[in-house]
């Protein structure tokens, strides 16, 4: 039987040792890399967060943090909301934490996360475990709470990638591997927009390049997606406080790639990815609105990208979630990402989610990359 021990951040000082061991052992994600989570605790200095460490015997197999916050349901009563590797204010959850979980070693990925929840919600006043950003590529696990608890799916969104290690055991370049009307797309712009000069894809080779490339994406991605509360990220101090701390801070690890697409030197879009362990993880892109519907700037941007990525060596080319058309254009379903809502059998709570039912709670999360 796994043991979970709680301490508040601050007051653990083996932190950085501990989640350094773990992830070494683990068969994780960029999202729960020390990387990622340092830069999440640096930034955000989240109040209330706990780490919980899961032992099997005296083995240390898995570590996860959780913000612990208070929220009214149904303005009836408050109670007290976990939220695993997030703090639950939406402004600076906006940063799109993917693949989440509780950080284990191979082998005891759900079990380390069953033994969190359970711990917090038997053992504390938590009456509610948010779990947002899980991959469902295993049993749903809505499905694998027993009682006395009650869970359910509060969004879900496929998640796409691009398996390049196959590629290259076919000996395949990218475009070949896509459909022909896709393929004619991305083939089509690039030679359009070769008539107006010469077509790169450039990574930013500094960490001052990098930023400028961050800064050019913000108008771009604004105007895509708008700037109001839930709208671009860039549109919110928070989510770029984060990411120029997690360039500035993490940039000589390697990383962080930010890409730059140009026709004759002139920027047309701009890929933002991170990689980890030979997979590259999509972030987003902003892309410049053409007049000439067949022009297809993220296309080509990507299959450039791909491409370069297939030869560097890399494995996955991951999309990651979101519904959009492009992702089922160029790229496979690897899995589903969702937020997974573990919950004590409270009448209030109980009440509320029968509303939430009748309104149809499940939702598709709005993908804005």
């Amino acid at each position: 039987m796994l043991k979970v021990v709680a301490e508040r951040i601050e007051a653990y000082k083996r932190f950085d040792t501990d989640w350094r061991a773990i992830e070494s052992r683990a068969d994780g994600h960029f999202f729960t890399s020390y990387v990622w989570v340092r830069a999440w605790l640096k930034c955000y200095q989240p109040k209330n967060c706990y780490l919980l460490r899961v032992y099997d015997e005296s083995d240390l197999v898995g570590i996860g943090l959780f913000s612990i916050s208070e929220r009214r349901v149904l303005s009836i009563a408050g109670v007290e909301v976990a939220y695993l590797q997030q703090t639950g204010d939406s402004a600076e959850d906006q940063i799109w934490i993917e693949y989440n979980g509780v950080l284990s070693i191979k082998g005891y990925e759900y079990e380390a996360m069953h033994a969190c929840c359970s711990y917090l919600l038997k053992q504390t006043k938590v009456a509610e475990a948010v779990l947002a950003g899980v991959e469902l590529n295993q049993p749903n696990e809505a499905t694998l709470w027993d009682d006395p608890f009650s869970s359910f799916l509060q969004w879900r969104t496929p998640s796409f990638g691009v398996d390049l290690a196959k590629l290259r055991g076919k000996q395949e370049d990218y475009l070949s591997s896509l459909n022909r009307n896709t393929r004619y797309q991305i083939t089509r712009s690039e030679r359009i927009y070769a008539e107006r000069g010469a077509v790169q894809l450039h990574a930013a080779q500094t960490v001052e390049e990098a930023l400028g490339y961050l800064q050019a994406i913000a108008p771009l991605h604004i105007k895509r997606w708008g700037s109001g509360s839930g709208q671009s990220g860039f549109a919110n101090p928070k989510f770029l406080a984060f990411h120029e701390h997690l360039i500035k801070n993490c940039w000589d690890v390697g990383c962080i790639d930010l890409l730059r697409l140009s026709v004759n030197g002139a920027a047309v879009g701009y890929l933002y990815n991170f990689r980890y362990r030979k997979h590259v993880y999509f972030y987003l892109g902003a892309f410049k609105r053409e007049s000439d519907n067949r022009l297809k700037p993220g296309y080509l941007a990507h299959a450039k990208a791909v491409q370069q990525y297939l030869e560097d060596g890399i494995n996955v080319y991951d999309f990651m979630g979101g519904d959009e058309s492009y992702k089922y254009s160029l790229a496979c379903q690897r899995s589903e990402i969702a937020c997974v809502v573990v919950q004590r059998r409270e009448t209030v709570l109980v009440l509320e989610r029968l509303l939430k039912k009748l309104k149809g709670y499940v939702t598709h999360r709005v993908d804005m990359r």
